[in-house]
């Protein structure tokens, strides 16, 4: 009985020993996962501290674009400024040709000679031919090659006083003609010579002076 209780202790003991994990067992199955993992953090913590090589470049890449942009817009700035300033010295070289201009401008002051304040049909009638004949046709002709007005402006200085004066002699010389015993409007105002020779006159020292003038 004693041999028998000795042998089950000892084979108990035996076969605790069998079953007890080794120290390199326990190593090897607890470090590995630990590496694994440190691996794993290593990895992030190096894909985090890494900079991106696209988002590195991008600073430097829109400084150079702003740069070429305030390159190109000064330059722009200079070619404008450069043209504005030829075209200035241009304009400032050419004589002025502007005949339209100038037409308008004497025309503006032949509309200012009128005759609707003349009361008599008839006189007022050949007033208006008068001056059409002998005043406005033969101004527009000279005019016509005229481009620069402040050139000329100075012949048409007393032209609408001057013709409104020759007018008023006409109508007052009408009147004393109609006051005249046995005589009528249709005869006074056909008496044309005197109005007509003021402002023929007036308008050939007009054409004088702007051929003179014009050039």
């Amino acid at each position: 009985m004693k041999y028998l209780l000795t042998f089950l202790m000892a084979l108990s003991l035996v076969n605790l020993m069998l079953t007890r994990p080794t120290p390199e067992d326990d190593g090897g199955t607890s470090e590995e996962p630990q590496t694994q993992e440190t691996t794993g953090s290593d990895e992030k913590n190096g894909a985090s501290e890494e900079p991106n090589a696209d988002d590195a470049s991008k600073p430097d890449d829109v400084e150079e674009k702003g740069d070429d942009d305030t390159a190109k817009k000064e330059d722009d700035g200079e070619s404008k400024d450069g043209e504005g300033s030829e075209k200035s010295d241009k304009e400032k070289g050419e004589p002025k040709n502007d005949p339209r201009e100038t037409y308008n401008k004497v025309i503006e002051q032949l509309d200012q000679i009128k005759v609707d304040n003349v009361e008599d049909g008839h006189e007022r009638s050949e007033l208006a031919a008068d001056i059409q004949r002998y005043l406005r046709n033969p101004i527009v002709d000279v005019i016509g090659s005229a481009g620069d007005f402040s050139k000329i402006a100075k012949c048409f200085k007393s032209m609408v006083g001057d013709a409104k004066k020759a007018i008023e002699e006409d109508v007052k010389g009408f009147k004393e003609c109609t006051a005249k015993k046995d005589s009528n409007a249709y005869q006074c105002s056909q008496d044309r010579s005197t109005v007509q020779d003021k402002i023929a006159k007036m308008s050939s020292k007009i054409a004088s002076c702007v051929a003179s003038n014009r050039s």
